[in-house]
């Protein structure tokens, strides 16, 4: 069987995936589901345990099913499950660059 890391670096990747895919923040999902506003960040930096119900209220409010979730952290631990970005928030928008203005 899989180590508890291993599974906690796949859900992180699996509902950080499905909720960006969903256009939602951590903090919109969060609030749908009835959870703290920073437990979603905990769980895609794979720094707390997901239950059940919590995968479930997630599930719902992406639009998907517990089960679909399940198959695809599955999938992941199969692959070899990636470390998960420690960083928390959304990702830093690449900065435009400057034009000079011709004078």
């Amino acid at each position: 069987m899989e180590n508890s890391q291993e599974l906690r670096w796949a859900t992180a990747w699996v509902i950080k995936e499905v909720r960006e895919s969903t256009g939602l923040s951590q903090k919109q999902m969060a609030e749908l589901a009835g959870l703290s506003g920073s437990y979603t960040p905990r769980v895609e930096q794979a720094t707390a345990d997901v239950t059940l119900v919590n995968l479930a209220l997630i599930a719902a409010v992406l639009k998907t099913s517990t089960w679909e979730i399940l198959r695809r952290i599955e999938e992941e631990v199969r692959r070899g499950a990636r470390k998960p970005d420690a960083r928390p928030g959304r990702p830093v928008k690449k900065k435009k660059e400057k034009t000079q203005r011709s004078g």
